[in-house]
């Protein structure tokens, strides 16, 4: 899988994370949309963590969390209470039908979350907390 970055100033809740759930299929040939075709809510949810610190700071919610329930595989998070440090974040989408969990991406980083503040970038601050 591709990486994927969102970028978003610290305390802004306007930026959806979006991203389209791709499953390589049996073949092992291609990745392909996962059919989210009538699931409900709650199918589908969101957790971060802190890339630095390895510390969640979303738990796992569905809280925030939209999804189109059709085959395109098209999920999104919006945050509820942006307060969060700049810094560099992991973000994944977990789904669970009939009691069984994916999580979207399967890499840590494959979807990377960069928040900046008034003074330093993500990255910045990001090396900042691990050196």
């Amino acid at each position: 899988m591709t990486q994927q970055i969102r970028r978003v100033h610290k305390g802004d809740s306007r930026t959806l994370i979006s991203m389209y759930l791709k499953q390589q299929n049996t073949a092992g040939t291609s990745f392909d949309a996962v059919n989210l075709t009538g699931l409900t809510s709650g199918a589908v949810k969101f957790k971060m963590v802190n890339s630095a610190s390895g510390v969640e700071v979303i738990a796992l919610t569905e809280t925030g969390v939209t999804f189109s329930a059709d085959a395109t595989g098209l999920v999104n998070y919006t945050f509820q209470s942006p307060t969060f440090v700049a810094g560099l974040y992991h973000g994944f989408f977990v789904l669970t039908v009939s009691g069984k969990t994916d999580h979207f991406p399967i890499e840590p980083g494959d979807l990377q979350i960069q928040i900046s503040d008034d003074t330093s970038t993500a990255n910045d601050a990001f090396d900042e907390a691990t050196n």
